[in-house]
């Protein structure tokens, strides 16, 4: 039914001729591989120096590239000085030159940026352009460019969050609106709770650092359109695309198709959400470059036969394939991660027809990596661009060699074995990076990756001849029960795949160290799939030993950990009593919450614990004084609450008091005697509150930890 690659080979036999097995040489015909190195180190080295300015750099940029453009290294004797100096010069150039690019695309660099200008609590007022709109139950967010600001007469530049409440008239925003709004201006605070994840950080990335609460609709209106802008259109041929949709599907086949053609994920549903996730088949909901690639290479394809391959065609066909992929891109609103994709796929087309196509398409995707990262430098630190770059150059490394190991006489059959080493070459190189920012891993992603391929293929081409062919009503009608039937399928399969015992491993936190060892293991087996050295075995065998070493060390002092937390959430409490891998929790929210999850899910995972029990906080009339009284190993703690008296005086010292609900310091005062070592105010009382239990602390000189300013609360029960 299948050999061993074809052949009597075995993994530790000498390599063959064949290129899809030979070493790679692409080194010497990849130049903008070897620009991207150093212009990778410049850019890490300016986000690791807070992106801080240097005078004069600009200059020496700008001398060092024409001492370069000077310099000719074919000129010079080979294992000379001058080549040394030629290579020194190379490297500093594009070190210096993203640490340059960095520095100046940082926002708040800009003199005029608003992160510069006093800003305060105060209600101001502003004029935005709408860049981005988000609809929720409770708000309309948001995303906005400033034009004006009533607290500075200079012109003012920067991006803002606003949020709207939610009425018709707010649901009506559109992109490319211009609103005057008054309201609260705050900055995007980082997360006060451990390991949560960092609006701030996120926001940042994209030069928004200040939010502004709008209160009430007296407070905001609409100028009216402006400038139609690229994006403008975008945003009205998807909005006209999704008005298609709507009229041929339903319920949570209308949700996957908005996600999966037009970038709209707003209409599914957690559970929806989690069923994807917990199979491997996400990527498919977000649309990247999976979509832009089936309709890249679709149209690629497609194009082969009628336009032959002579210069003029080849270039036609180049062109016509760059049309459908930004055509795609328009329908989806231009979202970031689409305009991402379709500019790396189209600085890969073109990269593989300017430049020989013996380098594999390694100097063609660090060509794209690089006029990218040229263009906008913080991408690098976006998600999105590292999953979709290490996707690529997993499935460009590994796809062929991993499907040379096994070869099927069946046509069938090797055709699927060859469609899975796709998704089993993405993963190997987008493991380390999944583990490290979703901290779990699907099981089943192998039993889902053809037929969700398959399906995300079979839907967003029936999708798409829907858009164009919709004014035909039985075209229209068939094609719309088609794209509903591919979906529904799809849906059911991999609900009943999440079924399964153990679909995923989850809770798994990866430091990043760690990841850097994984990145090591994928590079030591792809030097043994290439080169099938014993050498390379016994490496990847001393990296399993370190890693696993490291995560059994690390097992080993989860069981010695004592700890008590209290989270930091608004309105709401939340308490964890550790005892090395196991927990119990008291919320006032309940066990689902995902609020609750939200704050604490992460945290638990680094510390490798689990919740035994989450015990709600009784309502008041199912409370006593004596059960506001715990005792946690050695340490007392006391729940103080309003609507619960103090319990008399206990005998020995009170370690911590929780204070919740907007206690006042004279409830304490009640219960004389009690001297406690530190009060503990958690998200649930209000700033006024928090003032008077300030200034109680300072008089009686008592510790004071409050989250909502210095976030959650982690202390040792040894």
């Amino acid at each position: 039914m299948f050999t061993l690659g074809g052949t009597n080979r075995t993994l530790m036999s000498p390599p063959v001729s064949d290129p899809a097995v030979r070493p790679p040489a692409f080194w010497p015909r990849a130049p903008f591989l070897r620009m991207l190195i150093p212009l990778l180190f410049g850019i890490g080295v300016a986000y690791g120096t807070s992106f801080a300015p240097l005078p004069g750099l600009g200059w020496a940029v700008a001398l060092l590239g024409l001492l370069l453009a000077w310099l000719s290294p074919r000129s010079l004797p080979e294992g000379t000085s001058g080549q040394r100096i030629f290579l020194l010069c190379f490297i500093l150039f594009f070190s210096l030159l993203g640490y340059w690019r960095t520095v100046n695309s940082w926002p708040p660099n800009t003199a005029l940026h608003l992160s510069r200008q006093a800003v305060t609590l105060d209600t101001i007022g502003a004029i935005v352009t709408v860049e981005d709109s988000k609809i929720s139950e409770r708000n309309v967010r948001l995303t906005t460019r400033l034009g004006a600001w009533s607290t500075s007469t200079a012109a003012v530049e920067g991006r803002l969050l606003v949020y709207l409440p939610s009425s018709p008239a707010a649901e009506a925003v559109r992109v490319g609106d211009r609103l005057r709004l008054r309201g609260v201006v705050q900055s995007i605070d980082p997360p006060t709770n451990p390991f949560a994840f960092d609006a701030a950080a996120y926001y940042a990335l994209q030069g928004v650092y200040h939010r502004l609460s709008v209160r009430g609709e007296e407070n905001w209106e609409s100028l009216g359109a402006g400038r139609r802008s690229p994006y403008v259109v975008a945003q009205s041929l998807r909005r006209q695309a999704e008005k298609t949709l709507q009229r041929y599907l339903k319920g949570d086949e209308l949700a996957v198709a908005s996600a999966l053609i037009l970038c709209k994920k707003d209409r599914l549903s957690s559970e929806l959400r989690n069923t994807y996730a917990d199979t491997g088949a996400m990527h498919v909901l977000a649309v990247s470059g999976l979509h832009v690639g089936i309709v890249g290479q679709f149209v690629f394809w497609l194009l082969a036969l009628p336009l032959g391959r002579n210069r003029w065609t080849r270039l036609a066909r180049l062109l016509l394939t760059l049309a459908a992929i930004w055509g795609f891109a328009l329908l989806t609103g231009l979202a970031a991660s689409v305009q991402r994709a379709a500019l790396m796929f189209s600085l890969f087309y073109f990269g593989n027809s300017l430049f020989n196509r013996r380098s594999g398409g390694y100097n063609s995707l660090a060509f794209a990596a690089f006029i990218l990262l040229i263009y906008q430098p913080l991408q690098l630190f976006t998600v999105s661009f590292q999953l979709s770059f290490s996707a690529v150059a997993g499935i460009l490394f590994f796809q062929r060699r991993l499907a040379q190991l096994l070869y099927f006489r069946n046509g069938v059959l090797r055709y699927s074995w060859e469609l899975s080493c796709v998704g089993i070459a993405a993963q190997l190189g987008t493991l380390p990076l999944t583990l490290y920012y979703f901290h779990q891993f699907p099981l089943y992603f192998l039993l889902s990756g053809i037929p969700v391929v398959i399906g995300a293929t079979a839907g967003l081409s029936s999708g798409l001849l829907l858009l164009a062919l919709a004014k035909l009503p039985m075209v229209g009608s068939l094609l719309g029960a088609l794209l509903g039937g591919v979906i529904w399928l799809q849906n059911s399969f991999l609900v009943a795949l999440q079924r399964l015992p153990g679909a995923v491993v989850d809770q798994i936190w990866v430091p990043l160290p760690q990841v850097v060892i994984l990145y090591l293991l994928v590079a030591a087996l792809g030097a043994l799939l290439v080169y099938r050295h014993v050498r390379y075995l016994r490496l990847l065998i001393w990296l399993l030993i370190v890693l696993g070493g490291w995560r059994a060390v690390t097992r080993w002092q989860v069981h010695d950990q004592a700890l008590f937390v209290v989270y930091d959430l608004y309105r709401e409490t939340a308490v964890d009593y550790v005892r090395g891998k196991q927990a119990i929790a008291w919320s006032s929210l309940p066990a689902g919450s995902g609020s609750l999850a939200y704050a604490t899910e992460t945290w638990r995972a680094a510390r490798g614990y689990d919740t035994t029990a989450v015990w709600a906080l009784p309502e008041a009339e199912k409370r006593t004084p004596q059960s506001s009284l715990l005792r946690l190993n050695d340490k007392r703690l006391l729940i103080l609450d309003r609507r619960v008296d103090p319990p008399a005086p206990p005998t020995g010292p009170i370690d911590y008091v929780l204070v919740r609900d907007n206690v006042w310091p004279s409830r304490l005062a009640q219960a004389s005697g009690l001297a406690p070592e530190r009060i503990i105010l958690d998200g649930s009382n209000s700033p006024r509150t928090r003032e008077a239990w300030r200034e109680w602390a300072r008089e009686q000189r008592v510790a004071l930890h409050c989250t909502a300013t210095e976030g959650a609360f982690v202390g040792s029960l040894k």
